[in-house]
């Protein structure tokens, strides 16, 4: 039948039937219902979808459709990004986790609204696209150059830049690579002379200082957090007290903020070194021994939850681990046991611990056994708790206690 004949509220629904015939499928992509033709782009098979034309394939219904498909095949990606109208290759810039060929050929693309949209995916550039990037006219092109994997000398170009977006942009990037580590095309030294570069052009400017921190070397992390501390005391005793690594910076902020909402700021950050970390643990739980009543009132800045905060976050050694062994034994230590149960990898004098001091369930053998460090006795002393009901399953780890470790971690 000719589809002209459905009604529509019919013929919307019938995209989404499994077992519609080919040919019904080639009526619905090709109707004059937009909202039909989208729908059928989301659930017609990919081979059908890359017999379309150029002109159907880019044609705005087709591709929202062809962008709710989870997946998008690689094939038409590739396709979309290579149409001559640009309504596919932009609207397929937006998409989210593009591959590198496909990000390749859209950066190719002359047309700018395209290149705007890959900011997202500017860190999979090679260096000489970037270059491209760098030297455009258009400062919304340069701004997505700044999102790349720079160069030293690509970035020290781009400080100069005359637009505010690309400098800001800049320093993002340079915060965000020495966070997460990666730095692929220029050495931390170099990261450095960048940030040092920018800290003096831009020294009075506090929100792109602001922006630039975690890229600045310790030395200068420590004059703003100082120059900071003088024009706006209660500013780092709050969230940016997370993102510091200065440890003369943190030293000088504890002694400042010597208080619980202070030690709870600090505990969050993954910088903070083991002994900074003690320092803060000591001073929670005296607050907590010597002002009980103020610490149980409280939440975010209990002992409980900073304790917490520290065991989560960073660096964290064995004595730690612990103490905090230790505490959960006591009451009211929720978030602390929450927070040490979270590990998969506690170390094995942690373990052994627990091992000795924590009731047998079902919760302590799930514990053990998604271990890193759990040996061999601990394992199969969980499973004998995890199956003590099923007599078939005690009866198969009494024959593979006669196995070497070899073939009983195997089985």
């Amino acid at each position: 039948r000719d589809i002209a004949t459905f009604d529509l509220a019919i013929m919307r629904t019938l995209p989404r039937l499994k077992g519609i015939s080919a040919n019904l499928r080639k009526q619905l992509i090709n109707s004059n219902d937009e909202q039909t033709i989208e729908s059928m782009a989301r659930y017609m098979p990919d081979n059908e979808i890359l017999e379309l034309t150029d002109q159907q394939l880019g044609y705005q219904p087709v591709v929202l459709g062809l962008l709710d498909r989870e997946p998008l095949s690689v094939e038409i990606m590739t396709r979309m990004s290579r149409l001559p109208d640009g309504v596919g290759p932009l609207n397929l810039a937006l998409r989210e986790n593009l591959p590198l060929d496909i990000v390749m050929t859209l950066a190719k693309r002359d047309w700018d609204m395209i290149i705007q949209e890959l900011y997202k995916d500017a860190w999979l550039l090679p260096e000489s696209i970037i270059d491209g990037y760098i030297r455009s006219d258009d400062s919304s092109i340069r701004q997505v150059g700044a999102g790349g994997q720079l160069t030293y000398n690509q970035a020290m170009q781009l400080a100069n830049d005359s637009s505010n977006n690309v400098v800001t942009s800049l320093t993002f990037k340079l915060a965000e690579m020495k966070h997460h580590g990666q730095l692929l095309r220029m050495t931390p030294q170099e990261s450095d002379k960048v940030a040092a570069y920018l800290y003096q052009k831009f020294e009075n400017d506090d929100d792109l200082i602001r922006v630039l921190f975690l890229a600045l070397p310790d030395n200068l992390q420590f004059n703003f957090v100082k120059r900071m501390e003088k024009k706006s005391p209660a500013y780092f005793c709050c969230r940016d007290m997370q993102v510091i690594h200065s440890d003369a910076a943190l030293q000088r902020l504890l002694t400042r903020f010597n208080d619980p909402e202070g030690w709870s700021n600090l505990a969050k950050n993954q910088y903070l070194s083991t002994s900074m970390k003690q320092k803060i643990w000591q001073r929670a739980l005296s607050h907590r021994k010597n002002n009980p009543k103020a610490d149980s009132a409280a939440y975010e800045t209990s002992a409980d939850m900073i304790l917490s905060e520290l065991i989560s976050h960073g660096e964290v050694d064995d004595q730690m681990l612990l103490n905090a062994t230790a505490l959960i034994r006591l009451e009211d230590w929720d978030f602390l046991e929450s927070a040490l149960v979270s590990w998969d990898n506690l170390p094995a004098v942690v373990l052994k611990e627990l091992q000795q001091n924590t009731p047998r369930n079902d919760i302590w053998a799930k514990f053990f056994l998604r271990q890193e460090n759990s040996s061999r006795a601990q394992v199969d002393e969980a499973l004998r708790v995890y199956y003590a009901l099923d007599p078939d399953a005690l009866a198969q780890l009494d024959v593979l206690a006669k196995q070497p470790d070899r073939i009983w971690w195997s089985t």
